[in-house]
């Protein structure tokens, strides 16, 4: 059923779509769409992003939903509290915000 861990599997497929411009889970009928999303293996995303941003991501995708993370625990990772640090003026998280961002640019 749905619960709080249904919307933490859609922003995992949502954060992969932005950085891989292509859904984690792609098929031609909804039949193989389902059994993919079943099988839960994703392709890692390009090269240019950080092992922190793919794992973060394959935490969201999670086939038990027990095992996905919680918002909090998302905004706690490091790379997230420091960007969120960033953009509202507060000194409490790390400076590691690139981490997660691609390799040629820092979080905005």
């Amino acid at each position: 059923g749905y619960n709080f861990k249904s919307d933490i599997w859609s922003l995992g497929c949502l954060v992969y779509e932005l950085a891989a411009l292509a859904p984690p889970f792609d098929a031609a009928t909804q039949a193989q769409l389902a059994a993919r999303i079943r099988d839960g293996r994703v392709r890692r995303l390009p090269p240019q992003y950080s092992e922190a941003l793919n794992t973060a991501i394959r935490s969201m995708l999670q086939q038990d939903a027990a095992r996905r993370p919680s918002a909090p625990s998302l905004l706690a990772l490091p790379q997230v509290a420091a960007a969120l640090a960033e953009v509202t003026g507060r000194k409490s998280a790390p400076a590691t915000a690139s981490a997660m961002a691609p390799a040629s640019s820092a979080l905005p």
